[in-house]
């Protein structure tokens, strides 16, 4: 018997949430393009240059806040949306769509991918639930609601308060909120299923959740656009992740990976040559001579090799997801893989030693450590 699979027609959908309104069709700018305009004008976006990465209040205004690490992430998407676009549109005979289509919908779902996080990012989640499930006040306030609802308070989840903001809290007096298409606002939900349901169905779709109960209405409206998957025996409360959720996670992993390393080799967290090591173990053996030949004719210093480094890797990085997701299409489409795609290339050893040196010596810095900003794993 075939497995169904998601119709990449439907996936990709400019359909605007809750929007009675018609899209301007004359405009050079795709409606994907004006998802990534609205959330790169909005305050809730603005708000990030405020919010740590890694090092707060750093003395190098080198170092990355929440929105340049954003913006970098939408960076890393477009280029594997797109190399992920041009194939599919060949193999489906997808007629009227670009590779662009793809390259917007994914940078727009990573340029958010943070914006509901709050201050002290994974260490400011934990502190409301904390609150949530210790103090009597919370508890009395949580009282008459059910199940459901405390999961919300108790397993707080930036994620899900992303989703929030985007749909409701963000022009408020907009039904649906910021009215990004359905397309873009998939590719965005990591984890498609309710706080109740949370790591009851195995894999990385549903190791967190994704939207709140107040928003689970809005959410099946998109999964219902863009055709997910519901999960067989969870009743309209969890679905299979939309396609390019996949790559908005690898930008993610990969730059947070690559870039929160080159910040802690930059402010001597990391010696050069280790750092220097670590990433050349990202590139091919076959290509490791030309790189190093490359650093060798760099004469201004560590920073600007550091920076060489990042970006072959980075590269490297974007060329072994690609493939991977093109090897994976068929099971991402029918819903029976859920796996990072980084945890599926060669390469993934090599960032796991990375992020292993990054918890070691960078996550646990003291400047780190003493505001509590730390952006543990």
């Amino acid at each position: 018997m075939s497995i169904s699979k998601m119709d990449w027609r439907k996936l990709l959908s400019k359909k605007r949430l809750l929007s009675s309104g018609e899209e301007d069709k004359s405009s050079a700018r795709s409606p994907f393009q004006r998802d990534f305009d609205r959330i790169a004008f909005s305050s809730a976006f603005r708000r990030l240059q405020d919010k740590a990465q890694v090092f707060p209040m750093a003395e190098s205004d080198y170092v990355r806040t929440r929105l340049t690490h954003s913006l970098e992430c939408a960076c890393v998407a477009k280029s594997l949306g797109s190399i992920v676009g041009k194939e599919i549109i060949k193999r489906d005979e997808l007629n009227g769509y670009l590779p662009s289509d793809f390259g917007e919908i994914v940078a727009a779902a990573s340029l958010a991918h943070d914006i509901g996080n709050p201050l002290f990012g994974h260490a400011g989640e934990d502190a409301v639930v904390h609150w949530f499930k210790t103090s009597d006040y919370a508890q009395t306030l949580l009282g008459d609601l059910s199940p459901d609802e405390r999961g919300d308070f108790e397993l707080f989840e930036g994620n899900a308060q992303g989703f929030r903001i985007l749909t409701r809290l963000q022009r408020p007096d907009n039904k649906g909120g910021m009215q990004l298409t359905c397309a873009t606002l998939a590719a965005f939900m990591k984890y498609p299923t309710i706080s109740s349901e949370v790591k009851k169905i195995k894999g990385v779709s549903f190791k967190k959740h994704g939207f709140f109960l107040s928003e689970h209405e809005r959410f099946g409206v998109v999964a219902d656009e863009v055709g997910l998957k519901p999960v067989t025996d969870f009743n309209g409360k969890a679905w299979h992740r939309h396609p390019l959720a996949f790559l908005s996670e690898a930008a993610d992993d990969i730059c947070y990976a690559i870039v929160d390393f080159e910040d802690g080799a930059r402010l001597g967290h990391v010696p050069y040559t280790d750092a220097q090591e670590s990433l050349l173990e990202i590139i091919p053996e076959i290509d490791r001579d030309d790189v190093i030949r490359e650093l060798d004719a760099i004469k201004h210093g560590n920073k600007e090799k550091i920076e060489c480094l990042r970006s072959r890797a980075i590269n490297e990085l974007i060329k072994q997801v690609t493939e991977c997701f093109l090897q994976k299409e068929e099971s991402i489409l029918s819903g029976t893989f859920n796996e990072e795609l980084t945890e599926n290339i060669p390469a993934k050893f090599a960032l796991k030693k990375i992020l292993k040196r990054s918890k070691k010596d960078i996550y646990k810095a003291r400047e780190v450590i003493k505001c509590g900003s730390q952006y543990l794993r």
